[in-house]
């Protein structure tokens, strides 16, 4: 495809680049197979996807991060956390209302947020337990995460003004959900190594 089309400005619609170039390799037969295709993947990816939100969901609601009540059942007879799917589900329909900029802008918020704190996360192990004062041991647990940091930080400033409001909102909604959890930091944080029930994975 890159090499047919190395330039997709050239293409009336770039968002649908794939099915086009497909037509123009094959015609309208082998663009029917491809868009099946493509389909089935989406469709396989979308509800992995939104199965893995809905079991992590129900682990923190298990482990108390969460309303237990509302996150952390499940179906006594299938083992699936109904409510937590449906609530991803109402979740992933906004995504008709966005476009795939903003969607991969607004994701990217929570990514860089993330990143940028496993990069602090191994810093703060190098501080915190590792014995080794070394060369290498400084590079490697210090200043590579420190540039990642920095990288990540660049990164994250950089989303556009939208994602940035959302995200903040729904970062500061965290907040002050973990405040009143923790009645002002004055209580332990829910510990989220709680037990695993290997039978309902099986």
């Amino acid at each position: 495809m890159q090499t047919l089309f190395p330039d997709v400005t050239l293409l009336a619609d770039v968002v649908g680049a794939s099915p086009e170039i497909a037509k123009y390799i094959g015609g309208a037969a082998f663009q029917a197979i491809f868009v099946g295709g493509y389909m089935m993947a989406v469709l396989g990816c979308g509800i992995t996807q939104q199965m893995s939100a809905a079991r992590l969901l129900y682990a923190m609601g298990r482990d108390g991060a969460l309303p237990r009540r509302l996150f952390g059942g499940v179906n006594p007879r299938t083992g699936v956390p109904v409510v937590n799917v449906l609530i991803v589900a109402a979740i992933a329909l906004t995504a008709l209302f966005v476009d795939l900029d903003q969607a991969a802008s607004m994701i990217n918020f929570g990514a860089f947020i993330a990143f940028t704190f496993v990069n602090l996360s191994v810093v703060f192990v190098f501080f915190r337990f590792l014995k080794r004062r070394s060369a290498d041991a400084w590079l490697g647990f210090v200043v590579v995460p420190a540039i990642g940091v920095v990288i990540n930080v660049w990164l994250w400033l950089s989303l556009d003004t939208v994602s940035m409001v959302i995200g903040g909102i729904w970062l500061a909604i965290g907040v002050v959900y973990l405040l009143v959890k923790t009645r002002g930091l004055r209580a332990a944080a829910p510990d989220l190594t709680g037990p695993i029930n290997i039978g309902m994975y099986e």
